[in-house]
């Protein structure tokens, strides 16, 4: 992996409000980083490429889960099935079995 910048301060692709935690995919490099500020999960290359956010509205701000990998927006903040209201850390099960390359969230309570 190498070292450098991800994303920068902001909203939009790769953007961050408030990044809480942070997690490797060691099969891939792949880097994924829990935005508490935009409610939202963004993964990176390893190179720090920006690949894609996930949550609530992140695409069009419609009211559903959704994935974005361009023209992202913030979240919207929920406390339903599949929505983030402050995720502070995040793992990838790095174990090689069945479940190898699964994203983990946890959210304060």
């Amino acid at each position: 992996m190498s070292s450098g910048s991800f994303g920068s301060a902001g909203s939009g692709d790769g953007g961050f409000q408030s990044p809480a935690g942070v997690a490797v995919d060691q099969s891939t490099g792949d880097v994924y980083v829990a935005d508490a500020g935009n409610y939202r999960i963004e993964k990176f290359s390893s190179s720090g490429t920006f690949l894609a956010a996930w949550g609530w509205g992140v695409t069009d701000g419609t009211a559903q889960s959704e994935v974005c990998t361009s023209g992202c927006e913030t979240g919207i903040q929920g406390s339903g099935a599949g929505q983030f209201s402050d995720p502070i850390a995040i793992a990838v099960d790095n174990s090689g079995d069945a479940s190898a390359g699964d994203v983990y969230v946890a959210e304060r309570q």
